[in-house]
């Protein structure tokens, strides 16, 4: 697995959002290729439809790979729904993503895209280049936690247990949480693309959960974000607890 670029050059976005009214489901990040195919191609088409194909394949279990078409024109895909979402939310999730990914990049060789909880990405090749590899978008809560030593400690251990359980579970998956004071319990959630290793799940998972906490630890919450792996932590309940010890079914 390439490494990922330094906190410095990932791609920064700063989201103000109270914990009451923050939603995934007004977020759309993007990464299109600077390549592109011909218009009204054979790739196009390969595309067109490996993406129909994905969100109807997808939903069921919260997961698909699949190919089409032959060399030059051949056309790799992956979906993915967060283990958080259940089939129907995972199902319009991709619908709205393949709707998405092809308005912003409309002519790009290679794309990935999260849109809501759910990703989608198409290339023509079966591995993610070094670009896209560090592209990593942060997101933060703008207010700032009370006595951030311990916080730190608290993020720390409950973020790296998570990295360590997901990478070793069948579908790359977990949740959790852990009392900061009497009063605030953390919550984190942890992901990655089912079809990589578990040695590159966790080590997108450490990199991830150490930028963050090296350059928005004070944070109440955030998400980082992007090819192989997805983090997010928040000092409010924003999944089912029942995940915490069961596998979503289907997924």
């Amino acid at each position: 697995m390439a490494s990922h670029s330094s906190p410095q050059s990932s791609l920064r976005l700063f989201l103000l959002f109270f914990a009451t009214i923050f939603q995934l489901a007004t977020s759309i990040f993007v990464k299109c290729s600077d390549s592109n195919f011909t218009r009204n191609s054979t790739y196009q088409s390969n595309r067109n439809q490996l993406l129909s194909n994905l969100s109807s394949a997808g939903w069921h279990t919260g997961f698909s790979f699949q190919t089409l078409g032959k060399d030059p024109d051949q056309v790799f895909g992956r979906a993915l729904c967060l283990g958080s979402y259940n089939s129907s939310v995972c199902q319009t999730c991709l619908l709205n993503a393949v709707e998405a990914i092809k308005t912003n990049c409309l002519l790009s060789l290679r794309a990935g895209l999260w849109y809501d909880g759910c990703f989608l990405r198409y290339s023509d090749t079966n591995s993610i280049t070094s670009d896209e590899d560090s592209w990593s978008p942060i997101l933060y809560n703008t207010a700032k936690i009370s006595n951030p030593d311990t916080f730190e400690e608290v993020y720390s251990n409950l973020m790296g247990s998570l990295a360590d359980r997901a990478a070793n579970s069948t579908n790359l998956f977990k949740v959790d949480t852990a009392k900061f004071t009497e009063s605030i319990t953390l919550y984190g959630l942890v992901q990655c693309i089912r079809d990589i290793s578990p040695d590159d799940c966790y080590t997108c998972l450490q990199q991830y959960i150490g930028q963050f906490q090296a350059n928005e630890g004070d944070k109440q919450g955030g998400v980082m974000l992007g090819f192989q792996c997805y983090m997010r932590y928040e000092i409010y309940q924003f999944f089912n607890l029942s995940l915490i010890d069961a596998t979503p079914k289907g997924y």
